[in-house]
This record gives C-alpha cells, sequence and structure tokens, in this order.
C-alpha cells in the first residue's frame, strides 16, 4: 500500500468509515482534543469527477470516537504531506481527491496482491461489517440505537435487518 494511503486502511478499520467517507474526510472534521471525528461529507462523482458532498442519508451525519492509534496516524499523515487545516487527508499525488473505483482498481487490489492476500479482501467499512460491529455492541437489556447511530446505520431496525438477525 503506498504510504499516503495506508490512512484509509485505517480509517474503514480502526474507526468504521465508509469508504467515500474516508476518501473525503478532511483535517478540519478531526477534534483530536475530543477524541472525535465529524462525518459531514464524502466523496461523490457527479459527471465522472470526485468532489466533495454530503453523505447520502441524515443518520450518516455522526461524530464517531477517534482510537488514539488513529489520532497518530493522522497527525503522521498532516506532518509527512505538510497538510493545512482543511485539507483533504489523502489525495493522489497530483492533489486531486480519489475516486472510489480509481482506489480499488489501482491501489487496494495491488495492495492485495502484493501482500498474496485473496483479491475479494475488502475494508472492514462495509455496510454488512458496521451492522455486525453495532450489534456486537449492545449490552442485554439496553437499546441498540444509540451505538447504531454512531456507526451511521440509522435505527436498529435496519442493522438488525441486514444482519440477518
Amino acid at each position: 500500500m503506498p504510504e499516503r494511503y495506508g490512512l484509509l486502511v485505517l480509517l474503514g478499520a480502526g474507526v468504521g468509515l465508509r469508504q467515500g467517507e474516508a476518501l473525503g474526510l478532511a483535517l478540519d472534521r478531526v477534534h483530536s482534543d475530543e477524541g472525535m471525528i465529524t462525518i459531514n461529507q464524502q466523496v461523490i462523482v457527479i459527471n465522472r469527477r470526485p468532489q466533495l458532498g454530503p453523505p447520502k442519508t441524515s443518520a450518516s451525519l455522526r461524530d464517531v470516537l477517534m482510537p488514539m492509534f488513529v489520532a497518530a496516524a493522522i497527525n503522521e499523515q498532516v506532518e509527512r504531506f505538510d497538510l493545512t487545516a482543511d485539507a483533504v487527508l489523502c489525495r493522489t499525488g497530483r492533489g486531486s481527491l480519489l475516486r472510489r473505483d480509481y482506489f480499488n482498481k489501482k491501489i487496494w487490489k495491488p495492495a492485495l496482491v502484493a501482500a498474496k492476500l485473496p483479491g475479494d479482501v475488502t475494508l472492514l467499512s462495509r455496510p454488512g461489517a458496521r451492522c455486525r460491529d453495532c450489534s456486537q455492541s449492545v449490552s442485554p437489556g439496553r437499546s441498540p440505537n444509540p451505538p447504531c447511530r454512531s456507526l451511521g446505520n440509522g435505527l436498529s431496525t435496519v442493522s438488525i435487518v441486514r444482519r440477518g438477525s
């Protein structure tokens, strides 16, 4: 995985961001003092050009906890690439926003081949993984809605139906 894109893996696996959310995460949405990340934009494609836009649903607008190892990786990214306060954290070498299809074909799949992993391995930020994480984080006798909302899944019934429980 090229150095400039390794953070995307941590944002998916460590925070549970969807791919478009990770691709569109800007430094001004990272609140290191609070250990939180605000999710209110993502990379969308309009007329074959990547742009920043809102998430698909209001349930996707949220603040998520940021593990310390992700905060450290974000700080390293900022220093390594001399990013400004409002910069999107992961861009192409030319400074453009990344498209999901480009990332998957030109960066993710070759990284899997180099690591000798199966070609169908995906980041953990798939909806099914978020639903699994939501259902596993619920304590017996407690409402599943707060953890499901924090993962951008909306109401727990959506997560439970998707999960097949």
